[in-house]
């Protein structure tokens, strides 16, 4: 009787290498040109929102700090106005990092069950 390759319990699919060259717990990980690409611009993409709001979280941190030093004046007031629209753009910001890092996870990262 012929031998049969050993498939993949996961997929099903046969192995790539021979049994005697292989573990049964071995798995191959192949990501292609294209999803390589993708996951190159999510998270260059990832980078620039958390520089962003880094960024904007320390100019809202710096406009918070002039403010109190100045005191009661109507400039007071328009630098708290500034300092509320920097940490909106900080929580904006970081929002959209953690959209894109829960998409790299969903799209490239090997789920727990293979």
């Amino acid at each position: 009787m012929a031998r049969h390759p050993k498939r993949s319990a996961i997929t099903g699919r046969v192995r790539r290498e021979c049994v005697r060259q292989r573990t049964s717990n071995a798995s191959w990980l192949h990501i292609s040109a294209g999803e390589a690409s993708n996951r190159q611009v999510i998270q260059f993409s990832w980078g620039l929102t958390v520089d962003a709001a880094l960024i904007f979280t320390t100019y809202g941190a710096t406009t918070l700090l002039l403010q109190q030093l100045i005191g009661d004046s109507t400039l007071s007031a328009d630098l708290g106005f500034i300092a509320t629209a920097f940490i909106g753009a900080a929580t904006t910001y970081s929002q959209l990092a953690n959209q894109y890092l829960q998409l790299d996870i969903d799209l490239h990262d090997v789920p727990d069950h293979e």
